[in-house]
């Protein structure tokens, strides 16, 4: 959760810049068409192709590493499977990601089994989704992970089986893949108004959220590198099968009045990666004032999800105006994106 001082409109800032930062590029207009009448052809305009939604960003605060170990074939870490099987609590972008404790996979199941099978376009189907969801009878040592179905330690460090979830792309790779293509830097430029952005953790570890109304030039956080890494279910789940059982039919006695039977609202679609990222803080000069003092003897400071270690002030060699830089070393998970079932 997010200290409570920290605005909303902060947040939902910096999700739409993160969004549109990693938003693709609008394609060329397709060509100009003609078409040929009785001996007059007719040339129509070229069309524009739709633009692409926004990505649906949530803050995750504060960020967290993304560190997980390359999973060997049928597992998966555990942090992976915490937060792919997770539910958000909101399908809003642009506020902060909060989990509700509830297991999407566990939900899918439940939801297959409000349906009744007789009344459905297609039982076979229906059997079929519902065999993928049931647990491997076997304990994981004893046999090979089925298809859809991945082994991963519980925190007694015990191998439980779990539904499968997959990334696109791995920690290890993704750096690669960095280092490969320098000259990816993306830069947030965040908004200064009269609402408390910094929240500042001093070295006893007491934290007050501060503004910069009149205290910076401008914040910027600049990532090495940002991207998104799509999560995908496995086998188990049947997105088809989903959509086909929307309004049911429900087994007897049951009528939910929401779409899903009330079991699916949204899922974990994508992690928000940023390798590197720096923040400053930049004049006029806050040297002397209480957000300066209290930057100078900052342990950490977090703002919209991201945390940097004590900030370091430096002189800016165009400008007597200080500047205030941090940097957090290493790949983070800054934020999600989340796909609603509607």
């Amino acid at each position: 959760m997010p200290p409570p001082d920290i605005p909303a409109k902060l947040i939902a800032s910096v999700s739409a810049a993160i969004a549109q930062a990693l938003a693709p590029p609008p394609q060329a207009p397709r060509p100009y068409e003609t078409k040929g009448g009785p001996g007059l052809p007719r040339t129509l305009p070229p069309r524009p192709f739709p633009a692409p939604a926004a990505l649906p960003v949530q803050m995750l605060m504060p960020m967290v590493p993304w560190d997980w170990p390359t999973a060997t074939t049928g597992t998966i870490p555990y942090q992976q499977f915490v937060l792919s099987d997770t539910v958000p609590a909101s399908t809003s972008p642009g506020v902060p990601y909060e989990p509700t404790g509830a297991s999407f996979s566990s939900n899918y199941t439940a939801f297959l089994n409000l349906l009744a099978a007789r009344q459905f376009p297609s039982p076979s189907l229906l059997d079929a989704a519902l065999a993928l969801t049931a647990q491997p009878p076997s304990a994981p040592a004893m046999t090979t992970a089925p298809d859809g179905w991945v082994t991963s330690p519980d925190s007694a460090g015990i191998n439980r089986w779990r539904p499968a979830y997959g990334v696109n792309i791995t920690p290890d790779a993704w750096l690669r893949q960095v280092a490969a293509c320098p000259g990816s830097e993306v830069t947030l430029t965040l908004p200064i108004n009269d609402e408390k952005a910094l929240a500042v953790t001093d070295p006893a570890g007491h934290t007050q959220a501060l503004s910069l109304a009149g205290e910076a030039d401008y914040v910027q956080i600049t990532a090495t590198a940002l991207a998104q890494v799509m999560v995908t279910p496995g086998r188990w789940f049947q997105d088809a099968l989903v959509r086909l059982g929307r309004n049911g039919p429900w087994l007897a006695g049951l009528a939910p009045a929401a779409p899903y039977g009330g079991m699916l609202s949204a899922r974990v679609s994508g992690l928000i990666v940023a390798y590197d990222p720096v923040l400053r803080i930049v004049g006029p000069d806050p040297v002397n004032s209480v957000t300066g003092a209290a930057l100078a003897a900052a342990q950490s400071v977090q703002i919209a999800g991201f945390t940097f270690p004590a900030p370091l002030l430096q002189q800016s060699p165009a400008t007597p105006a200080p500047v205030y830089g941090a940097r957090s070393a290493g790949t983070w998970i800054v934020g999600v994106t989340v796909e609603a079932f509607t």
